[in-house]
């Protein structure tokens, strides 16, 4: 179930492409809820995810839980909470970010603080059974939460790329920096939940090349990271084709079976949704 939270912490993160829309996508009050999909053995939707969005002055409050359904409470609890702060014009430049974690006998929690030096955040990290972490992540560019950068690709003026273009970017998760490898595959029709949309289809791939410069400038290897979504492209996710660019669905590939997202509930969304077709 930890692996399954770190492939829905991957497709928040797919948000990486820095070509801008004149136009932000998105405002304050936007709601939207997707059902989690889980396919080994069983076939069954396991948990719910919700992301909330409130104004705040001149920034950007993203709130995000995820829930295991009742039925699967018994065997596996999952209740974590994801919450970002990031400035609401173009850039978007992160202030804040914080995961706080609660699956089973597991738990962890992470605070990241940015400061005018995009290319460095201070991380302080609690998590189970490992030591507490105080410490400051470095890399050659700017480094970006997760929710940050799921916003900052929605703001992506898809009309200037090619079909196939592939854009590097950075992501702080945990105590670990990954760099991030999306591919734009081009427009498709996807059909969720009965209804059809015309989306803008990507696909990610993350890889960790550094870790905390701060404490010994010791590299981290795809071994401390308890990552099942690390190396190929495994991850897709198609986005709305219209104003919104919202994310309607997801799919990516575990070791151990796969796993989807697809869109539940919307509210509060800026433009009307011109891309579903039926």
């Amino acid at each position: 179930m930890r692996k399954i939270c770190l492939i829905l912490s991957a497709f928040l993160a797919f948000t990486l492409i820095p070509v801008r829309a004149q136009e932000l996508p998105f405002a304050g009050g936007e709601e939207v809820s997707y059902t989690i999909h889980y396919k080994y053995g069983i076939n069954a939707d396991l948990a719910s995810l919700k992301i909330t969005s409130v104004q705040e002055k001149t920034d950007l409050h993203v709130t995000a839980f995820i829930k295991t359904f009742r039925l699967w409470d018994s065997f596996y609890k999952m209740r974590d909470r994801y919450e970002a702060t990031f400035e609401l014009a173009p850039g978007l430049k992160p202030r804040t970010a914080m995961r706080d974690v609660k699956e089973g006998n597991y738990w962890a929690k992470c605070n990241y603080t940015w400061g005018s030096d995009l290319s460095s955040v201070h991380a302080v990290i609690d998590k189970h059974n490992r030591p507490h972490r105080d410490t400051v992540l470095r890399e050659d560019g700017t480094i970006r939460d997760i929710f940050n950068m799921i916003y900052f690709c929605r703001a992506a003026d898809f009309n200037r790329l090619e079909k196939g273009a592939k854009i590097q970017e950075i992501v702080a998760m945990d105590r670990t920096v990954y760099h991030v490898t999306v591919r734009y595959a081009g427009r498709e029709k996807k059909k969720v939940n009965g209804k059809t949309w015309n989306t803008v289809k990507m696909g990610i791939s993350l890889k960790v090349r550094s870790g905390e410069r701060g404490e010994g400038n010791t590299p981290v290897t795809l071994g401390d990271t308890d990552d099942d979504f690390t190396g190929g492209e495994k991850l897709w996710f198609w986005l709305t084709d219209d104003g919104n660019r919202l994310p309607v669905f997801f799919s990516a590939n575990l070791r151990v079976g796969s796993i989807q997202g697809r869109l539940a509930e919307v509210s509060g969304n800026k433009y009307p949704f011109t891309s579903k077709t039926d």
